[in-house]
């Protein structure tokens, strides 16, 4: 989820304690929004936000480490703030696991491992996600200054409704799998509609989009893209940039080449978001007379 969603799940969450528990409560809201500081990582360039987002921010190793650690200290020198960094802990651990169940995944168990772990079930961006928690917020908002059982009530209502949210998506996404055949490369919910998932699949030198009901089971084909790798992947691998695409997505390809005199003008895309008609990941490359790289622009 982005940011501000999971600023908004923490009051929606903690909201209600601040008055009872403030230090834990504050810590709450304060961790569902910590992970993705590491956007900061923007500041020394595209290949680090890449290469750092999603990262050692998220690893649940981290969380509960130091958040142990902090306690520790507060315990033993300002006692009334020890629940603090726990609370810090479980929120940043509540992030980490909803965007778990994002698209392009998180490194969940680092320092022991550097895979990003993604379940595929619920698109960072979600209708109904939005909708839930805008509206959880707003009137938790209202009773920040007072201890609220109706608040605490709605509080509770919310979490155990976006806990079976995300659990229908889920079973929808394991009957979506079922739907499609072995060799697709990815399963993309969708971002306004919870039982429709945009898959990807290769075959040969096309790539075909297809629109998937995981009610139904419809399958339409959106789009079919013939990709160039055997071509120019070769000249493009030693790019960083185009390794942390790589990395991160297993349907990017280039698809595009317009020759200009000498000068050969490549587009790849991360094949398994095309449908959403965003422009993140898409890396343009020009090539020299003898295949050299001239210029990149990556779009994150």
């Amino acid at each position: 989820m982005d940011i501000v969603t999971h600023g908004m799940m923490g009051v929606a969450i903690a909201g209600p304690w601040l008055v009872s528990y403030p230090a834990a409560s504050a810590g709450f809201i304060l961790g569902s929004v910590v992970p993705d500081l590491d956007a900061f990582s923007r500041c020394f360039g595209k290949r680090a936000f890449l290469t750092w987002h999603q990262g050692w921010t998220h690893s649940l190793f981290g969380m509960v480490i130091g958040g142990l650690f902090v306690w520790g200290l507060l315990n033993k020198t300002f006692p009334e703030l020890a629940p603090l960094p726990i609370g810090l802990a479980a929120g940043a651990a509540l992030h980490a696991i909803l965007d778990l169940t994002n698209t392009y995944g998180v490194r969940l168990l680092s320092p022991l491992t550097q895979r990003r772990f993604c379940l595929e079930w619920v698109f960072f961006i979600d209708s109904v996600v939005i909708a839930l928690t805008t509206g959880t917020f707003a009137i938790v908002a209202c009773h920040l200054s007072d201890d609220s059982s109706r608040a605490k009530f709605l509080s509770g209502g919310y979490l155990v409704c976006l806990a079976g949210y995300i659990a229908v998506k889920g079973l929808l996404r394991s009957r979506a799998s079922t739907l499609c055949s072995r060799d697709v490369l990815s399963i993309v919910p969708s971002a306004l509609w919870p039982w429709v998932f945009f898959t990807c699949d290769r075959q040969d030198s096309q790539v075909i989009s297809m629109r998937l009901n995981a009610v139904t089971g419809s399958l339409e084909i959106i789009a079919t893209t013939t990709i160039l790798d055997a071509e120019f992947r070769r000249y493009l691998e030693p790019l960083p940039e185009f390794q942390a695409m790589s990395a991160l997505s297993p349907a990017y390809h280039v698809v595009e080449s317009i020759r200009d005199g000498e000068k050969i003008f490549l587009s790849c895309r991360d094949m398994r978001i095309i449908n959403f008609r965003t422009s993140f990941g898409k890396l343009d490359v020009t090539l020299g007379p003898d295949f050299e790289v001239l210029t990149t622009d990556l779009h994150v």
